[in-house]
């Protein structure tokens, strides 16, 4: 049969594997990039040194919901919109958009049933690595090729993040209760990665509190350190000196907690 005898199905099945083979090309390289350092991964000390909010960031505080999804999650919101502003003030690099623009390609392109797969195939191999990690400190090629550990979205939170601290605070978040790929789709809202970060920002402070009896919660610095870094990363790196000071990323926030708090005029319950 000629290739214009091709059923509408059968020529839809082929558009759709060009695709594939298309956004598989991108990942390959854009991994490639990622594992040969010619674009560096989400930094995690914060790479921007002007201490002020941007006006790009007082606007942000105005056009989402920051009071309202802080009181939800017991969260102050002075460390729920630092941490967001910081990674968009901060963090941002052309890399950050390239790897949002796959996510959202293999959003719209694969389902629930895929989604689920990827996530369990790439944890499984992530915690293989663990310990790697931990010690070196970086994810092997095979992870990072994955993309479990890109940071994406306007809240530049990792899928592996996400899916940790919702197995840990799934119960308490509207945000967590739905599948895979709508936690991956949330992360990519501006509005619902707000909720998503609350959820990060109290599961760190939770296992921060019962791995080493530190509570970070009247120190907005630290944690967003915490988040900044990871808690597990970071308790590795610095297993010495644990309740050392907020790294740059950490000041940042606590420069312009202040100016964060008088600018929502909300305080979170």
């Amino acid at each position: 049969m000629s290739a214009g005898d091709a059923t509408p199905r059968k020529r839809g099945l082929r558009i759709r594997h060009w695709i594939l083979y298309g956004l598989g090309a991108v990942v390959a390289a854009v991994s490639a990039l990622v594992i040969f350092g010619i674009f560096g991964s989400s930094n995690t000390t914060g790479s921007n040194n002007d201490p002020g909010l941007s006006q790009k960031s007082r606007s942000d505080l105005e056009a989402l919901p920051y009071c309202a999804v802080a009181r939800e999650y017991g969260v102050p919101v002075e460390v729920l919109a630092g941490v967001v502003l910081a990674e968009k003030q901060l963090n941002r690099q052309l890399f950050d958009a390239v790897q949002d623009e796959i996510f959202k390609i293999m959003l719209w392109i694969f389902g629930d049933r895929w989604w689920d797969h990827w996530a369990n195939r790439s944890l499984d191999l992530a915690a293989q690595n663990e310990n790697e990690r931990l010690s070196a400190p970086e994810w092997s090629p095979l992870v990072k090729a994955t993309g479990i550990t890109f940071s994406i979205g306007p809240a530049q939170i990792t899928p592996r993040t996400a899916l940790a601290a919702c197995e840990q605070m799934g119960g308490e978040s509207p945000v967590c209760a739905g599948s895979t790929k709508s936690l991956i789709a949330a992360l990519m809202s501006p509005e619902k990665s707000l909720e998503v970060a609350a959820v990060v920002l109290k599961a760190e402070q939770r296992n921060q509190l019962r791995l080493t009896g530190l509570d970070v919660t009247d120190s907005p610095g630290k944690w967003a350190t915490l988040y900044n870094f990871g808690g597990d990363i970071f308790r590795s790196l610095f297993a010495g000196e644990l309740d050392r000071g907020p790294n740059s990323f950490g000041r940042w926030v606590d420069h312009n907690a202040a100016e964060i708090r008088a600018l929502t005029s909300c305080a979170a319950s």
